[in-house]
């Protein structure tokens, strides 16, 4: 038995998720950030269809679910939201001590440009 453990680079994907993204791929050709046309306004509407399917599954409102174009992008997005609400006033959470990410080896450029951000947040408290 083999065990696949680089999903660094790709992952395994489900036959059926397969086929939907080959139909996708074959019907709906277009860029859903341009609704200048026809194109664009149906994978615009293909993009909202999926994200309250997903939203139905996980019992959230579809406005929760962000499509990011990858995974540095989703790091910053969950990290700077974390951020976000440790420091928002109006959250119940209080954030009451510095943390100090020198101890951490980061060495992905966009998340360091990301980490120098929270550095910054939280030493200015």
């Amino acid at each position: 038995m083999s065990l696949y453990l680089d999903y660094n680079a790709s992952a395994p994907i489900l036959p059926e998720v397969l086929d939907t993204m080959i139909e996708a791929y074959k019907n709906t050709p277009g860029n859903a950030d341009s609704r200048t046309h026809i194109y664009g306004t149906n994978a615009q509407k293909l993009v909202n269809e999926s994200r309250a399917s997903i939203a139905s599954v996980l019992g959230v409102d579809p406005s929760e679910i962000l499509f990011t174009s990858g995974s540095c992008e989703g790091n910053n997005t969950v990290v700077l939201g974390i951020l976000d609400y440790l420091l928002n006033p109006t959250h119940p959470v209080v954030f009451q001590q510095k943390i100090s990410l020198e101890k951490y080896q980061i060495k992905h450029v966009w998340f360091q440009s990301c980490s120098s951000i929270v550095r910054q947040a939280l030493y200015s408290r």
